[in-house]
């Protein structure tokens, strides 16, 4: 019975002994019946090395076979397959912290010297550029902020003032700091998160409805944020009145938020929006930009960034640890922490604080029993205990984050 590859549930190559068993089969019915297809024998190994090459030949024909199925493609031939319907494969990148160090006059630090956050040395973040502090009156001290590329690719997050380790001691380099929280990378896209990506974008393109608008924002905003993920929120105004938010009747207000740099080009968010939103529907927001339709012509479109909201936190724990004396257990809940953030924190998000110190006490060696305190504030030093309340067009921003003030 010959061998059958394809079924309605796809394409399976065949093994050695598949192959073997069928060709044993077809040379006994075709040569004689009491033919000797032993593997020992001469007509056993012809049969064997047939039975490689067949057995390889249908690989060849699963992946052709598959090529062209993005449930079932890998690597590049998933690539080509998403590239068909415009999704691309996002590409593996490099976070940024920018940093003030203290030098001694007469200091220069090379570029490529590293530093790292308080407790996670094997995470070094590389000086880009050269620094040195003359300290002759002709430079102001400490320095302005410099950048810091990190040496691993993804998402790696420093919170501010957290990037305090020097690891390539130099003289006269007394300290670093960070003002601002780190711009993570991107971990780059793995074969599932790219199907995923492209099945979201297929199904929200062309339907002109706000899902539409907003992946397509999110898709124009992602070449130009090297955060976690850049982030969209559409509102719609179906009535034929102002209301009650200024959003003219039946008209669409798109807040994006790519990052407190904003390198998104005004015009390529413009486009974006025009392209996918549904036609007659009209645009609002302070911003604008302009996209150009198909026969050339020229179109106003109208949006706003997200305002963020600095959100501090501090808990205080049961035994008390420190940055200081506990780097372990201290970077085990600060990464904790910032995953949560990252993974949850949206326009709209409140910042309620049980979910962080639910984070926090579920950290792997985080060497404590208990966070019977804490505070959560817009301002730093944090001084109020109850949530932070955010608007749907603002986004919550871990600013700064301590554990027992340290």
């Amino acid at each position: 019975m010959p061998i059958t590859f394809a079924t309605a549930s796809g394409f399976t190559p065949t093994t050695e002994d598949d192959e073997v068993t069928y060709l044993n089969g077809q040379f006994q019915a075709n040569i004689d019946a009491d033919l000797d297809v032993d593997p020992d024998q001469p007509f056993g190994q012809i049969i064997g090395i047939f039975a490689k090459e067949f057995q390889q030949a249908t690989e060849l024909l699963a992946t052709a076979f598959n090529m062209v199925n993005p449930n079932a493609a890998e690597g590049i031939l998933l690539a080509n397959v998403c590239a068909l319907t415009g999704t691309s494969p996002e590409i593996a990148s490099y976070g940024n912290v920018l940093c003030e160090l203290t030098l001694n006059p007469g200091t220069t630090v090379p570029a490529g010297s590293v530093v790292y956050v308080a407790g996670q040395p094997a995470i070094a973040w590389s000086l880009d550029t050269a620094v040195t502090y003359a300290g002759d009156g002709t430079d102001s001290w400490p320095s302005p902020p410099v950048t810091f590329t990190c040496t691993q690719t993804g998402a790696i997050n420093a919170l501010a003032g957290t990037v305090t380790g020097i690891g390539s001691p130099i003289a006269g380099w007394v300290a670093v700091t960070n003002p601002a929280a780190a711009t993570p990378g991107h971990a780059g896209d793995t074969d599932t998160t790219l199907r995923i990506r492209r099945n979201e974008e297929v199904t929200t393109s062309g339907a002109g409805n706000i899902n539409a608008v907003l992946a397509a924002v999110a898709a124009a905003i992602e070449p130009f944020y090297s955060g976690n993920s850049a982030t969209v929120w559409v509102g719609e105004n179906t009535t034929g009145t102002i209301d009650a938010n200024g959003v003219p009747g039946h008209s669409i207000h798109v807040v994006y938020w790519d990052g407190t740099a904003h390198l998104t080009p005004a015009n390529t968010i413009a486009q974006a929006i025009f392209d996918a939103k549904a036609d007659g529907v009209g645009t609002y927001g302070a911003l604008s930009g302009t996209a150009t339709d198909a026969l050339g012509g020229t179109h106003t479109v109208y949006f706003d960034q997200g305002a963020s909201v600095n959100i501090y936190i501090n808990l205080v724990t049961t035994p008390a640890i420190t940055s200081s004396g506990n780097n372990t257990q201290y970077a085990a809940i600060a990464s904790a922490v910032v995953a949560y953030v990252q993974a949850n924190w949206n326009f709209g998000t409140q910042a309620n604080i049980i979910p962080i110190v639910s984070a926090a006490m579920a950290a792997p060696g985080n060497g404590i029993t208990d966070i019977p305190y804490w505070q959560i504030d817009i301002t730093n030093p944090p001084s109020h205990t109850a949530n932070i309340a955010i608007l749907p067009s603002q986004i919550p921003v871990l600013a700064g984050f301590q554990i027992n003030g340290t």
